[in-house]
């Protein structure tokens, strides 16, 4: 448990006098940073708040222990925090009740209606994994990049391929596997982390960071 806190006397640079019931839970600023109105509940990461105001508690869920997504906080109460990764940007993804999956490291917040648990991709022979957080729901995900996004539309005849380190997150009815190929090492561009390689198949949409040179 992270010790509750409290924040007195005059508000945090940014904050608003409106109740945060009648702003909306997460809005994307100019600079690339999440203000987030908390009504009661939130998620957010241990490490990206940059300030809060009001009576807040933070948890974290020891499910996550030992994974990408154990800093991901459960924040209870009500206030404004500002939530920011440095070189990064907020990016904000709605669903209407459909499974979406994201790269755990990536996760920024999300919205308290949505149901999460982690859903790795395993490669048992060589045993590593991709931490990936499955959630669902009607709400909002927040995920970080550096770079561009890219929508890529995968099908039982087009399956996508790609380096682990530049997924971000997908949709649909889509088969992840890792795929242990020294072929590709030769030919997807080095990510710099030697992550591992991703193959989709189905019927879906990936979203993936473009590098930037």
């Amino acid at each position: 448990m992270v010790p509750a806190t409290a924040a007195r006397g005059a508000p945090a640079v940014g904050a608003t006098e409106l109740e945060p019931e009648d702003r909306p839970l997460f809005r994307v600023r100019g600079d690339g940073a999440l203000a987030v109105a908390s009504r009661g509940l939130v998620y957010v990461r241990r490490g990206a708040v940059s300030w809060f105001t009001g009576r807040l508690r933070f948890a974290g869920d020891p499910s996550f222990a030992g994974t990408s997504v154990e800093n991901l906080l459960l924040c209870e109460g009500r206030g404004d925090l500002l939530l920011a990764e440095p070189g990064r940007r907020s990016v904000s993804r709605d669903t209407s009740g459909e499974a979406l999956y994201l790269e755990g490291s990536r996760l920024l917040a999300l919205s308290p209606g949505m149901r999460l648990r982690l859903d790795p991709i395993r490669d048992f022979r060589t045993r590593r994994r991709v931490d990936i957080l499955k959630t669902q729901g009607r709400g909002t995900a927040v995920f970080t990049a550096a770079g561009e996004i890219e929508a890529h539309d995968v099908s039982p005849d087009f399956p996508l391929t790609l380096c682990a380190g530049d997924l971000v997150a997908w949709t649909g009815d889509l088969a992840a596997s890792v795929v242990e190929d020294r072929f590709l090492d030769e030919v997807l561009a080095p990510d710099g982390a030697n992550s591992p390689k991703l193959r989709f198949e189905g019927d879906g949409i990936v979203l993936t960071e473009s590098r930037r040179s």
